[in-house]
């Protein structure tokens, strides 16, 4: 996802698409982002599974720390939106959301061999960063895409961040 960010720079001008032109590359670069995203976000399938099994606590610890998720992200999203709009754009957000991600990641791993309680973090961190990267990207698919081709364009982005939210749980479980 920091490669996809990375690749490319704010556009220098609203890409006014009309609703029979082809839609800009960098709707298929948000697309990429989000099948990223939600390919690591989907993680949270397994969360409870892991919290139970592996590091042996309660359904209820493992109850708790899922809502986490939800708790920090409903938030998440409407902070990042705003941050998106008042900074004048969409990339650096997303770069910081998909670091965020990164270090989800990074603390389910110490989850995994070290204290137990480092999965609670990555729980905060998935919901401010994987779980929350669609304001951001709804708010950059408009202004590359305009209002005519806004319809199209949320189709693909989304299309790509749920085939990478359905391709995650067959496999990590695999």
């Amino acid at each position: 996802a920091l490669a996809v960010v990375a690749a490319r720079d704010e556009p220098t001008h609203h890409a006014h698409v009309t609703a029979s032109t082809r839609l800009p590359p960098d709707i298929w670069w948000i697309s990429a982002y989000g099948f990223l995203l939600g390919f690591a976000g989907s993680s949270t399938v397994w969360f409870s599974l892991f919290i139970v099994e592996h590091l042996e606590r309660s359904l209820v610890v493992a109850g708790y720390v899922i809502a986490v998720v939800g708790f920090v992200a409903i938030p998440g999203r409407i902070i990042w939106a705003r941050y998106a709009e008042r900074s004048g754009g969409f990339r650096r957000p997303l770069l910081t959301i998909a670091l965020i991600s990164v270090g989800a990641a990074a603390s389910l791993m110490v989850a995994n061999s070290g204290p137990w309680w480092f999965v609670v973090v990555a729980a905060v961190l998935t919901g401010v960063g994987s779980s929350s990267w669609n304001s951001v990207g709804m708010l950059g698919l408009i202004v590359i895409a305009g209002p005519a081709a806004a319809g199209r364009a949320t189709g693909i982005v989304l299309f790509g961040f749920l085939l990478g939210l359905g391709a995650g749980p067959p496999l990590f479980g695999w």
